[in-house]
C-alpha cells in the first residue's frame, strides 16, 4: 500500500523535527553554555571586536541566504524571492551599522544616533520582509 505524497512529506517532516531534537539541539545549548564565560570576557573587554564579529555573522548569513534564493530563483516561490532580497537589503544595512559603529569610526558623525538607525532600519527591514513573506505564502494556500 502506498501513501500520499503529503502523508510522506509529513513522515519526513516529524523525522527530521526528531532528529533535531534529539542530535542537533544538545549540541547547540552544549556549546552556547561552554561559551557563556568566554563571551562575557571577550565582550566587556573588546566590544568594538565582538560586536563586529557578531555584526559580521549575521551578514553572512543574511547574504547566504540571498545567494542560495538568487542560484536557484528559477525554483523558488515568490515568497521565497522576497525572503531572498529581503535579505540582501538586511545584509546591506547591517554593513552600515558596522561601519558607522563609533569605534570603528568608518562612517561616523561623531554620534551613536546613525548606527542606531542602521540598525534599526535593518530590524524594520526584517520585519517587513518576514510579515511579507507570511502573508504571501498564507495567500498561496487560500487560492488553493
Amino acid at each position: 500500500m502506498t501513501s500520499s505524497p503529503d502523508a510522506q512529506l509529513n513522515d519526513n517532516f516529524f523525522t527530521f523535527t526528531i532528529y533535531m531534537a534529539k542530535r542537533i539541539v544538545p549540541i547547540i545549548i552544549g556549546c552556547m553554555l561552554i561559551n557563556i564565560p568566554f563571551t562575557h570576557v571577550l565582550w566587556s573587554n573588546h566590544l568594538p571586536i565582538s560586536h563586529t564579529l557578531v555584526e559580521s555573522i549575521s551578514v553572512f548569513v543574511a547574504l547566504l541566504s540571498f545567494i542560495i534564493i538568487w542560484n536557484t530563483y528559477n525554483y523558488n516561490p515568490v515568497n521565497l524571492r522576497v525572503i531572498g532580497f529581503g535579505f540582501l537589503f538586511i545584509a546591506i544595512f547591517d554593513v552600515l551599522h558596522i561601519l558607522s559603529f563609533n569605534d570603528i569610526g568608518i562612517i561616523s558623525n561623531g554620534t551613536i544616533d546613525l548606527t542606531i538607525r542602521y540598525w534599526i532600519i535593518g530590524r524594520l527591514t526584517e520585519a517587513v520582509v518576514l510579515f511579507l513573506a507570511i502573508n504571501n505564502l498564507y495567500k498561496a494556500k487560500i487560492s488553493r
